[in-house]
């Protein structure tokens, strides 16, 4: 669990990013990005790691959404994605794919198991 100040400290960084998050729900580190690429049936690393921190937001109609976002340790670019019916998210520890309507889409790994299964358990609620 962390400490106050660093959940208002994330909290802070999350705001610079999405001034609509209100709450930090979760997080876990280190978690890297990957696509699927439909040419070649392969998963591609996109240089994307970091921090994830599953947040609860308001949409422009102040409605309640949940949301994820990766704080990416290799750049500038975060990850963003916003949580709704249809995604599904599968565990292959360490992975877990997501998977809606149309097809697979991409995959979080984690390093640490636990925070694998906690994180699918919380994202798929």
């Amino acid at each position: 669990m962390a400490f106050e100040g660093e959940v208002e400290g994330n909290l802070k960084a999350l705001l610079r990013e999405d001034q609509s998050v209100s709450d930090i729900l979760d997080s876990a580190n280190p978690v890297a990005v990957y696509i699927f690429n439909d040419e070649s049936k392969e998963w591609e690393n996109i240089e994307m790691e970091g921090t994830i921190f599953v947040h609860k937001r308001f949409d422009i109609m102040h409605r309640p959404t949940f949301g994820f976002t990766i704080m990416n340790q290799e750049s500038l670019d975060n990850w963003s994605q916003t949580l709704y019916p249809g995604l599904e998210f599968l565990e292959y520890s360490p992975f877990l794919v997501t998977r809606n309507t149309k097809s697979m889409g991409f995959g979080l790994k984690f390093e640490n198991m636990v925070d694998c299964r906690r994180m699918g358990y919380l994202l798929n609620e």
